[in-house]
């Protein structure tokens, strides 16, 4: 075997790591995993998790940045009855969160909106 025939340590590393494509039964019970399954956006909404605490230091400042995107957080009563919801109680209010996240939604036209925001400022 020559040295250009060898892996370097880096890439025996990787082709002895174990790839796990199954989780494993405890995968679906696991609520940490922000799983919106079961709580579709509404209609005429888009949704997305906003992280509340970094490091368990609230993190405001994320938030109010959603907030002006047109993000609002999502009430835990407009999903339907019967399903599990994790809420938190933020800012007075039953809110779907879990783990410092809280999901929020917004309507899909200031989404769109906000989007091609996005895309005119990267040009």
């Amino acid at each position: 075997m020559t040295n250009t025939d060898r892996l370097s340590r880096e890439q025996e590393t990787r082709v002895a790591d174990d790839i796990h494509d199954d989780y494993g039964d405890s995968f679906d019970d696991e609520p940490a995993l922000l799983d919106t399954k079961h709580m579709p956006p509404r209609e005429g909404m888009v949704q997305r998790w906003v992280r509340t605490s970094i490091n368990s230091e609230d993190d405001q400042a994320n938030v109010y940045r959603r907030m002006n995107q047109g993000w609002k957080p999502r009430l835990a009563d407009t999903v339907p009855k019967g399903q599990y919801v994790p809420t938190v109680n933020y800012q007075g209010s039953n809110i779907i969160g879990i783990h410092g996240n809280i999901l929020m939604e917004r309507p899909i036209e200031r989404h769109a909106k906000q989007k091609r925001r996005e895309e005119n400022l990267a040009n």
